[in-house]
């Protein structure tokens, strides 16, 4: 995406710029790049846009997340609050959520 790169080159606050690239990434499924250009928007103003970029992120890292079924079995490794008490050992079972839990923490630390 050149024409947005070239404009965020320029003005690296340029964040109705770095919202639209990062809204073409998210309809093309390119997840992790959406949540790049989010996650730049809130490491440097958490508040603007009424914190739409920590809600974009919220919402991939919802969309990602498998579903719980009803009367699930507890997960090995996890808490019946899901709180994760096996570390790496787990998520490595699971691309999928060693992503979701990666930019969880990347999140965190932005917000904090």
């Amino acid at each position: 995406m050149p024409q947005f790169d070239a404009l965020i080159e320029k003005n690296k606050r340029d964040f109705d710029t770095r919202l639209a690239k990062a809204r073409l990434l998210m309809a093309a499924a390119e997840w992790t790049d959406a949540m790049d250009e989010l996650l730049e928007i809130v490491m440097r103003d958490k508040t603007w846009n009424d914190q739409v970029a920590r809600k974009n992120i919220v919402a991939i890292l919802e969309l990602l997340s498998p579903p719980k079924a009803k009367g699930e079995q507890p997960v090995p490794g996890k808490s019946a609050g899901g709180i994760e008490l096996t570390g790496k050992a787990a998520a490595l079972d699971d691309p999928q959520a060693e992503l979701v839990s990666k930019y969880r923490r990347k999140l965190s630390m932005a917000l904090n």
